[in-house]
């Protein structure tokens, strides 16, 4: 089946709650528009166009415009978008003590807008590179503009605020490093250190 064609944007086209004003002058693929609610915005030309946002968001709109996340949760970014908020703002969410639990934040922006975090990724970081996942830069900043990078998870692991460096060879390696170093698996290092071992003892390096 052949990609599906849409209809140029044009002013004064309705999409949902979104009646279209003008092209916006801050994206070339961005169209200024007005949600019912009043509410203005710039809203890219595909979301428009497959029902990805279909109004402002608002919960009284959410509520109105049928469901305009529909399209955005079949996007993998939106999967990323529902982790990091959980992680961050759900006391009840797996792992929320590594992260909102010790002042990790959400960009207030994001919270409540899957389509602005996702626009935002793919229009500065591009699209994910295969085995990359996201990741901050300033593992004690915030999810938020000008801290994402597409990271290995080795670069993940060595970013981890829980690292731990130790003396191999005569030169200070994080865990990873120093597993690899030494030819044992880091997975393996990270089930002896779960066991109650030392990275110290986990690694070899001491008498367990």
């Amino acid at each position: 089946m052949g990609k599906v064609k849409y209809p140029p944007v044009k002013p004064g086209d309705v999409y949902g709650r979104w009646k279209v004003v003008e092209k916006a002058s801050t994206h070339p693929f961005r169209w200024t528009c007005v949600c019912a609610c009043g509410l203005r915005r710039d809203v890219l030309d595909a979301a428009l166009k497959n029902g990805a946002s279909a109004s402002c968001g608002k919960t009284g709109c959410r509520e109105t415009a049928g469901n305009p996340t529909h399209c955005l949760s079949k996007d993998p970014l939106y999967r990323t978008w529902n982790s990091i908020k959980q992680r961050c703002l759900n006391p009840n969410a797996v792992g929320y003590e590594f992260y909102g639990g010790r002042g990790i934040e959400m960009h207030e922006g994001w919270v409540d807008d899957a389509e602005a975090f996702i626009v935002y990724v793919k229009e500065t970081l591009g699209e994910r590179p295969h085995k990359l996942t996201l990741d901050r830069i300033d593992n004690d900043g915030p999810y938020g503009p000008g801290n994402l990078r597409w990271a290995s998870r080795t670069e993940q692991a060595r970013n981890t605020r829980n690292n731990h460096f130790v003396e191999v060879d005569g030169e200070m390696l994080c865990l990873v490093d120093a597993a690899r170093r030494l030819g044992i698996p880091p997975a393996t290092v990270g089930v002896r250190i779960h066991r109650g071992q030392t990275p110290e003892q986990a690694l070899g390096l001491e008498n367990a």
